[in-house]
């Protein structure tokens, strides 16, 4: 049984490319889309493009351009990509016309949604109360908690110290729930499809901030599960092999450190030995052998390093039979000159900073 979402917004993605178009258009283009959208009002295409130019340049005349899209399609998908930064009059009026539109659609979870990603930068808490209720209206839809987990995520700073902690709190649980969602067999398109390891990573180094151990645990357990997630979803095995070593590294590297603020220094060492069984990418983690060369453990962090130094030469040695490309021949020549300059740095009783 594969899960459908309610959320099913008017318009295409091609909505959010046309209002990016608007703010390139010369001032020839410029004056067709103000005389097209004169002409032709329900022209949604061409009023989007103008209001990207004028909103991309600050200009008041994107007002009624973007109160009319308001009132006449709330459900248009160009909404998930329409938000203002600074309070000013445009907002305020665009503000009560979202309001007025939630007094009579509140059942509708595409206005909701809409409605919550604009006040989601000037009214972080209106925005989280819309999440909620487009969650309720759309219940298997993991793009809900996966948004209210990143307006959690953003609110971390403005308030008080215990404040603080329990958006970060909230923020990990939402994070969970959103993954929880995704695990349901489906053949929709989702935000973690490619951004699963750094979606999960985000939020887990966040916690981790505020001492969460638990919770940036779970996250971690989650992001070593990537692959058997996916299979479930998607009922299919073998694909996306770089991206799930990259969740399998990251998530050794978050359960290291949960265990090292623990006491575990031999788990957290075991973590880091795990992590040299994993396939060398550009993306690889340093943050748990940062953490243990932070309390001494120098021994395991230079096999960290010679582990990758020795990689890299037998990723060079098959430069010979497989023809690498310029930019991983430089990537790699770099790469091997900064890890043998780590690893003299520790050797003469140094401490670096490695990334």
């Amino acid at each position: 049984m594969y899960f459908v979402h309610n959320y099913v917004p008017e318009g295409s993605a091609d909505a959010f490319f046309a209002t990016q178009a608007g703010g390139g258009v010369g001032s020839a283009i410029l004056d067709q889309l103000k005389q097209k959208v004169s002409d032709t009002p329900e022209d949604v295409d061409a009023r989007l493009a103008l209001l990207g130019y004028l909103l991309g340049r600050g200009a008041a005349s994107a007002r009624k351009h973007l109160l009319w899209l308001i009132d006449n399609h709330p459900r248009h998908c160009a909404h998930e990509f329409i938000v203002l930064h600074t309070v000013s009059s445009t907002y305020n009026e665009a503000r009560q016309h979202w309001l007025r539109q939630l007094d009579s659609c509140f059942d509708d979870v595409a206005v909701v949604c809409h409605a919550a990603i604009f006040f989601s930068i000037l009214a972080p808490k209106d925005s989280l109360r819309l999440f909620e209720r487009a969650a309720e209206l759309d219940p298997t839809n993991e793009e809900f908690p996966r948004k209210l987990s990143h307006l959690y995520a953003s609110m971390v700073g403005r308030g008080s110290t215990a404040e603080n902690e329990s958006f970060a709190r909230m923020a990990a649980q939402q994070m969970i729930i959103a993954v929880e969602l995704y695990m349901l067999p489906s053949t929709l398109d989702s935000y973690f499809l490619p951004y699963f390891p750094y979606e999960l990573s985000h939020i887990a180094e966040l916690v981790m901030q505020f001492d969460l151990l638990e919770d940036a645990r779970s996250l971690g357990e989650l992001l070593q599960k990537h692959r058997s997630i996916n299979e479930g979803r998607l009922n299919e095995t073998g694909s996306n092999a770089d991206i799930y070593s990259l969740s399998e590294c990251l998530g050794h590297s978050i359960l290291g450190r949960v265990e090292l603020a623990y006491g575990y220094i031999n788990a957290a060492k075991e973590r880091l030995v795990l992590m040299m069984q994993l396939p060398v990418g550009k993306h690889s983690d340093w943050s748990l052998a940062n953490a243990l060369l932070q309390i001494g453990e120098t021994q395991i962090v230079c096999e960290y390093i010679e582990f990758f130094i020795n990689r890299l030469r037998a990723k060079s040695t098959e430069n010979s039979l497989v023809k690498l490309s310029a930019e991983d021949v430089s990537f790699i020549a770099q790469k091997q000159n900064l890890l043998n300059k780590w690893l003299n740095e520790i050797r003469a009783g140094g401490m670096p900073t490695l990334n």
